[in-house]
């Protein structure tokens, strides 16, 4: 954005753990407003217990390593009910 638009004033709007992950992106000073919906730092002790080590496999393991292997988390296709979308690496 800043090359297109060097002077552009920077607002994002997050949901879930978009709400979260903009405040770790190196440019998170450049934020100057933000609004957050239903954000989340997805601690694991919010899991139900029984759900804790799928869960935790899911986001901690299979996830990143999706995203390693495309370069983008591919979070429309390969999830049954396609309950995530697609985002970033975060990477260069």
């Amino acid at each position: 954005m800043r090359v297109r638009s060097p002077s552009a004033r920077l607002i994002v709007v997050g949901h879930s753990i978009g709400g979260f992950l903009p405040g770790l992106a190196a440019s998170a000073g450049l934020i100057e407003r933000m609004l957050t919906v239903g954000a989340q730092y997805a601690w694991w002790g919010d899991y139900a217990p029984r759900r804790r080590a799928g869960l935790f496999v899911k986001w901690h393991v299979a996830m990143p390593i999706m995203t390693a292997l495309c370069g983008y988390f591919p979070g429309r296709n390969p999830w049954p009910a396609r309950v995530l979308e697609s985002a970033g690496s975060g990477g260069p």
